[in-house]
Parts: C-alpha cells; structure tokens; sequence
C-alpha cells in the first residue's frame, strides 16, 4: 500500500496542464501493474499476487458520515459501477467503460484495448447497457513518436509515450519505509515547534530591557503606574499568594535587632532611650516573634508531613492562620503597615523625645540624645523594609514611602535641626542637613527604582504566565482534539503508541490476536420512493446513510459490555466492526524485520471455545441484532417511503491479523481467513439475517444461542461451505434453546466443539486458499501465501452424518444439512 501511494503520488500530481483525470487514473494503476509497486513486491517477496483494476468517469457524492472512524468516502450510481468494474475485471489489466474510453481517445496510442465480452454475463451490466473495454501496455515500448492521432480504433496496438517512459525511469526498487509518514511528519515538527519555542524564549529574555522604551512597547502594562490595563488581570495579580511571606517576616526580625543594635553603639546606652521607646520596642519584638510561628508553621508542616494537615485542634488553629496569612492578600498588607510604622516609629522615637536644654549646656543635648546619623542610618533600614514586600499594592508602597521620607526631613528641618545642623556633614561647609536630606533620598529614590524594575518583572512574569496558561490550556485542547482525530482512525491503544515521541520513526506496528469476531453489515434496498432529481435523491439518500451509521456508531459507545467492538470502517454501504481486538488479551507479539511490532508484554493464548472466545463471538452477535433494531426503530419513525430498507449481516471468527498501512491515508484494518468468511457471509446472505460460519454457530451453540443451518453455500475462494442464519425474535433478541445441550470436550486441532445431535470428524483440510479481500479491491489467486503469517488456518471438521433433529425448529427441519 505504501509503493501503491508512492506511485500515486509521483504519476499523479496535479499539473496545471492536465485537466482529463481519466487519462490521469489510467496511466497511474497500468503504471503499478507494468512493473510498478505490485511487481516489485511479486519479485521481492516471492509472491503470487495481481491487481484487478476498474475504472469509471461520472458525478460522486463525497463527505463523513457517522460520528466514529471517520472516514472520507465517495458515493453514487457511478461509483457502483466503477467497483463493478473491479469485480468484472481481469488481473493485470484496467477494466474502463465506454463512458471512460471516449475520455481517453486522445491518449489511446499508449494502450492495448480490447472488448470483455465476459463482463456481459454479469447481470449488473446488462441491466445498465454498459460496454465495457481492457486496457493493458504494450509488451514492449516502441521509438517514441512527437505526435499523437487525434483518434484510433479499439483493436491497434500502439506504443508507449515518452511520459510513461519518464515515469517507469523514475521508479526506485527500494524497501518500502515506515507506512505512517503522516505521523512521523507531524511529530517531527511538533519537535521543531518545541525548539523553535525554547530558541523564541531565550530571544525574548535577552532582548528583555527595563527601561522607558521597553514600557512603552509593552501595550497590556502602563506606562508609568505598571498597572495592568485589565482591571480583572490587575485584581488577579493583586490577589496571587505569597509563598516568600515568612522570609520577609525573617528579615523583619534580622532588622529589627539591627536597628536596636545601631540605637545601642551611642554613649550613653540607657540614657539615650526613654521609657516609652523601650515599651514600643519590647511590643515591636514580641509581635515580630509571634509572627515567626505563624508564617512558617505551614510550610514546615506540608514539608515533613506530606502534606496532611494536623488533627490537633491548636495546632490546626496554628495551620489554618499560617494558610490564611500566605493566601491572603489583606492580612499580609495589613501586616505588611503595622510592622513598617512600627519600625519607622522605633527608628525615630527618640529623636522626638530628646528634650533641649539651655544654652551653657547645650553640649548636655548631644550626650542625651541619640546620635542623628544612627537615626538616619536606622530610618534608611526602615524604607528598605518598606519595599521588601514585593506582593504588596505597588504604588501603596510608593506611598507609604513618600510619607515616611516626608516625615523624616520635616524633622530633620524643623522638629529637631538643632540635633542635625551640630552634627558631622559630608563635606566642609555643607549644611548637615543638607546631608541627610540627600543621605534619606537617595536611599528612597534607589529603593524606589529597585523595587519598580523587580515589579515589572513580577507582572511580565504573570503575564508570560497567563500567555503560558492559554498556550497550555490551548494545546491540551488541541491534543484532546488530535487524539479524538487519531481515535477515530485508529484505535485507542494504538494511538498511544504513535503518541509516544520516543518510538522509532521505522517501527512497524502489527498484532495478531487468536480469536477475534468480525461482522460485515450492508444496507440492502435503499431505494428511496423519490421521484424528480437524481443528484437530490443522491444527496438525500447520503444524508439518510449518515444518519443511520450514526446510530450505529452510537451502540459502540453505550455498549454495557466488558469486550469492547471495534469499528473498522464503514465501506460503501458495508459496515465493518470486529469485537476481541484487545491488546491485554492478543495471543502474541510479531514484528517485522526492520522494527518492533506493537505493545511489550505478549498475553497467554486464546482459544476459540475458551470462555473469553465465547465472549466475543456472542458480543459481536448481540451488536448484529442491536444494529437490526436500530435500523428497524429508524424506519419506524421516518416519514420518507422506504422499501425494505434492511440489514445482511454474515459473522465470522477465528485468527486475524491487525496492523496500520498506508503513508497518505493510513488505516488500521484487519485481514485474515476469518475476515475474508464474514465478508462472503454478508455477501451471500439474506436481507434481514444474520449468516455465520460453522464455527461461529458451533460457539453460539455452546451458548445456548439457537441458530438453524441454511445449508451448503457456495463461497468465493473457499467452495461449498455450510452457513447457519441466527434467528431473532419480534423484539430482536437472541433465541434461547429451549432443551440444554450436553456438552463434550472434542480436541481438533486445539479447538473445542460442541456436539449437538451431531457427530464430526477429526478431519480437516487447509483453508488457506481464499482468494479475494472484497473491501480492499485486491485479487489474490488461489495459491497464494503470506510470509508474514505464521499461523495456521484450518477449516474446522464437517459433519459426516444426520443424526435427531426432532429439538431443532421446523425451519431447520426443512432444510437439508
């Protein structure tokens, strides 16, 4: 599938010159059967194997249709007919119409054409007065020639273009790489966008300035307050917690002790603090103590307790206040206002309570009171306290900032100057106060600046952080969006696997599962009593069939049972669907040569009549009869005039194979003796039944599910094969038995059979020469064999005589088995 595409791919651009896409389909499918893909593959593989290929030119209805496994497909009368020249074709050749033909006059010297008298047997054909013609390519490519007739005969051979040479020049017999380039592609570039991003983000950080023209360009900031543009973004920020809390309480402290520290270096010690100051500064500390407790009990807590919270009801009460101060923002600025006027207070007290004294001692009032630059030392501790809340209100802190830088040169300049204009200055002539004056503004001013640049980068932060949050909150969708995608082509055990950005980009995935149920559904009669438009009747009839695969696919989800049923796809009118594609219960794991197959622990085998074999096969049948139901509520409640319209449904189980293929529009499908039965149980059964192999019957049997014996059907590939119908009742529920069947243990081949008043022989013969895949177009001969396939496909025993049957229904009874 992966050559057929490749191909397709190279003889089958789109080309602003070529508008005759007949011509197009033709060349490219002679391409892969002269010695393209498929005889590449014969050679190669050693395989005994052809393509039977039709073609037809008309109008087509295309879309979705269903809510699971979409799936884009074609529909209409013309797309019957192009699948009817499959089905009537030859291996090795083009099967075209006449329609098609008259398209390719202008290119019919590249072929050898030819009437196929043989597809008038087929009845679809005559009923449309079709004429239908085989195309094939010279044996060997002639001198090329410049110019092409305008028309020729049906019975010429003419020689190969130019063209096709080129094209068969461009064919590379190279091993076929991994099949799910699409995948591959997609998780490349998604390892590009992850660089790409890594690379745009370390740009933005060195590029990243603080100064006014980076605040200008930054349209969701302001300018000169920082604030957030966005009132709900600035109450967000504004609201965030403080896990850095207890440091600031920590760093309270250390100050605190530095400020008392600096108020202790003067001379007289005890002399210069007045009493007050003492009581201001004992309830400063004790307030700063308790607070150390409060801040740090729940981050202590969470970290050596694993984050339980604790049942003592004082240590609890500890814990839920340590939470509230680090989540809330108003107990931490009203925190943050009493300590800061504390301190500031502190800083100051005794400047204010110094009392002057008269002149002839005036040098009295230096010795009593503090020195003024320790006071100016312990006021530039207190404004760096200030700004080390960093969650803080911004411009709050300005403020307060403003205020106590205010406060303190009103009393450098009025309250108390003569205790600063006889103290040591900067430089000779200069006014103390004039140095201290500049000494608290400086401090002020480059805090100020400090804080401003680390609160632009908080908020920048915030801000990435909320672009992060959508881009996450984003892409979580769209990954929800991708694996809905991916489920609905693949099955959910298998998208982990393509998921997982460590497989290797050449591994192959493929299962293989001992028993697994297939089902083939075809709507049969859809003829709608509308008369007028075909193309309106096309559409609507469309609109119809969506509606019911629709129903159908719903079943899957409300399904109340333990065995999942898969949907394969939905062909045509045919709905496909597979019950025991279970990774945790497949019997093995196989890989191809150049990667590992699929999941990493291989279960215990599965036998067919085991309890979990059972299970599947009667699942499967049950979602037969819920898929008849459906349809049948559905008839009931429409008001269109349908005739008859109703379900063939044929069942089949046994061994299957399970992998995904193709490059372009890759498919998870499933292939085996087992699939190729149920196909040709739907495809020679009856409207409105249920057809299933013996061995299906044999396991309902064991279920104590009635099932009456159709007798010998001819099957394609396999011969005379006996078939069972699964009868349901009005309400279409599976039948019961009405006596209980006694059961023996026959061991054939590791089966189990079931005898039922009948008595089977240990013969059996090889069923390996089945020789069509309806769904996948693709002919087989009779002896063909797969390399790849391991396992033995037996067909089970055949029933060597009549014994009673006087339990079974007077319909069994009528028919010879």
């Amino acid at each position: 599938r992966d050559a057929l595409e490749r191909e397709r791919n190279k003889n089958c651009a789109p080309s602003p010159s070529t508008t005759n896409t007949s011509e197009g389909s033709v060349d490219l499918f002679l391409s892969i059967t002269d010695n393209g893909p498929v005889t590449e593959e014969k050679e190669k593989r050693s395989l005994n194997i052809d393509m039977r290929i039709g073609v037809h030119s008309g109008k087509i209805l295309s879309g979705l249709i269903g809510i699971r496994k979409w799936q884009f497909d074609v529909w209409s009368k013309d797309v019957t007919i192009a699948n009817k020249m499959e089905s009537t074709g030859q291996a090795g050749k083009v099967h075209v119409t006449k329609q098609t033909l008259e398209l390719l006059l202008e290119y019919a010297r590249e072929y050898i054409i030819e009437p196929n008298f043989e597809s008038q047997n087929d009845p679809f054909i005559v009923k449309n007065k079709l004429e239908t013609y085989l195309l094939s390519r010279p044996s060997r490519a002639l001198e090329y020639r410049p110019f092409r007739r305008a028309s020729v005969g049906f019975n010429k051979i003419i020689t190969k273009t130019n063209t096709s040479t080129r094209r068969a020049e461009k064919r590379s017999t190279n091993s076929v790489r991994r099949t799910t380039t699409f995948m591959d592609e997609n998780l490349v570039e998604y390892q590009q966008m992850l660089k790409a991003a890594d690379a745009q983000m370390a740009k933005e950080i060195e590029d990243m300035t603080h100064g006014r023209e980076h605040f200008r360009n930054e349209s969701k900031l302001n300018r000169f307050t920082l604030m957030f543009k966005n009132c709900q973004m600035e109450k967000q920020f504004l609201l965030l917690p403080d896990p850095l809390f207890k440091y600031y309480m920590t760093c309270c402290l250390i100050i605190f002790l530095l400020m008392f520290l600096i108020n202790g270096l003067t001379t007289k010690w005890f002399e210069g603090f007045n009493w007050y100051a003492w009581v201001l500064l004992g309830v400063l500390l004790i307030v700063l103590i308790l607070l150390q407790p409060l801040t740090w009990f729940q981050f202590l807590w969470t970290k050596h307790n694993s984050y339980e919270e604790p049942r003592n009801k004082f240590l609890r009460w500890v814990y839920d206040v340590s939470t509230n101060i680090i989540k809330s923002a108003h107990i931490r600025t009203g925190i943050y206002l009493m300590i800061s006027i504390g301190l500031a207070a502190t800083s100051v007290v005794n400047v204010i309570a110094c009392r002057e004294v008269p002149v002839p001692a005036a040098e009295s009032v230096l010795s009593n009171c503090i020195s003024s630059w320790h006071v100016t030392q312990c006021w530039g501790l207190a404004l760096l306290l200030n700004f080390l809340f960093s969650r803080v209100f911004f411009i709050f802190k300005w403020i307060i900032a403003a205020i106590m830088t205010t406060f303190y040169l009103w009393i450098v300049w009025e309250i108390k100057t003569s205790l600063f204009i006889n103290d040591m200055t900067w430089n000779v002539g200069l006014d103390p106060r004039i140095s201290h004056t500049l000494a608290v503004v400086i401090i002020t001013v480059t805090l100020y600046w400090i804080d401003r640049t680390t609160e632009f980068r908080n908020r920048l932060d915030h801000l990435w952080q909320l672009q992060l949050s959508e881009e996450q909150s984003e892409a979580e969708t769209m990954l929800k969006v991708n694996n809905m995608l991916l489920e609905n082509i693949l099955p959910a055990h298998v998208v982990q696997v393509y998921l997982n950005l460590n497989r290797s980009l050449d591994e192959l995935y493929y299962e293989k599962y001992d028993n697994v149920a297939v089902m083939f559904a075809s709507l049969t009669d859809y003829k709608l009593g509308i008369e007028g438009d075909a193309d309106m009747s096309d559409k609507f009839l469309l609109s119809i069939l969506d509606e019911i695969i629709s129903d159908f696919d719903r079943l899957l989800l409300t399904g109340a049972s333990e065995y999942k049923v898969e949907k394969i796809k939905m062909a045509g009118w045919t709905y496909m669907a597979a019950c025991g594609l279970d990774p945790s219960r497949r019997e093995s794991k196989d890989s191809y040569p150049n990667g590992p197959a699929s999941l990493d622990t291989p279960p215990p085998k599965v036998r067919q009549n085991s309890p979990y074999g059972r299970a599947v096969v009667l699942t499967m049948v049950e979602f037969a009869a819920a898929m008849m139901m459906q349809l049948q509520n559905f008839n009931r409640g429409s008001f269109q005039s349908f005739e008859g319209l109703n379900l063939r449904i044929g069942i089949s189980n046994g061994v299957v194979a399970a992998g995904v293929v193709g490059s372009q529009k890759p498919l998870y499908d499933i292939w085996g003796h087992a699939v190729n039965m149920a196909s040709r149980m739907d495809s020679t059964g009856e409207s409105g039944k249920i057809q299933v192999t013996e061995n299906t019957a044999i396991i309902l049997d064991e279920c104590d599910i009635l099932t009456t014996c159709r007798g010998e059907t001819f099957v394609k590939g396999a011969g005379y094969v006996k078939t069972y119908f699964v009868p349901l009742d009005e309400n279409f529920n599976l039948i019961k038995k009405k006596n209980s069947m006694d059961f023996y243990r026959i061991e054939d081949r590791s089966r189990y059979f079931a005898v039922k008043a009948h008595r089977y022989s240990n013969t059996s013969d090889d069923l390996r020469r089945y020789s069509t895949f309806d769904v996948r177009r693709l002919s087989l001969n009779s002896d063909y064999s797969m390399s790849s396939m391991d396992t033995e496909l037996a067909r089970p025993p055949t029933p060597i005589e009549d014994t009673d049957i006087t339990s079974v229904s007077s319909e069994v009874k009528e028919t010879r088995c």
